[in-house]
């Protein structure tokens, strides 16, 4: 179902994605959301990457905007569900890829609370994008 919600048509992979061959930086989280990502990037994408902080997106060592020109990011998403009990509040990820060249932003519109499997998928949909780019 989330397959159709990654594409470039969809707005969530920058149309110039792959063309280079630049080195995806992945913007770390929490212990176990950082465990997954290294876990799903390191077994399944095909380019390099790097795992980083926020923060060090700022840091020389990533101005290089031609090498290091995609962003893999996320955000939480939160929403609360009334029930007779009172209201629960579950929690999501939403993924988005920062195109550094021009600021832009693509969104994944899909969410859910499995993200390593969105994360999975999403990296498979990158990966088509930088095979579909070769031909």
């Amino acid at each position: 179902k989330s397959k159709q919600y990654i594409s470039v048509e969809r707005g969530a992979i920058p149309p110039d994605f792959g063309v280079e061959n630049s080195t995806l930086l992945c913007i770390s989280g929490t212990k176990q959301y950082t465990k997954y990502l290294i876990k799903n990037f390191e077994s399944l994408y095909l380019r390099d990457f790097k795992v980083i902080e926020k923060n060090d997106l700022q840091s020389d060592k990533y101005d290089d905007i031609e090498k290091y020109r995609f962003v893999f990011n996320f955000y939480e998403v939160f929403k609360v569900q009334n029930t007779s009990n009172g209201s629960t509040t579950r929690s999501s990820k939403k993924f988005f890829i920062t195109d550094r060249k021009d600021g832009k932003k693509y969104h994944c519109q899909f969410t859910t609370p499995y993200y390593s499997k969105l994360q999975k998928v999403y990296i498979e949909k990158l990966n088509e994008k930088i095979l579909a780019e070769k031909n």
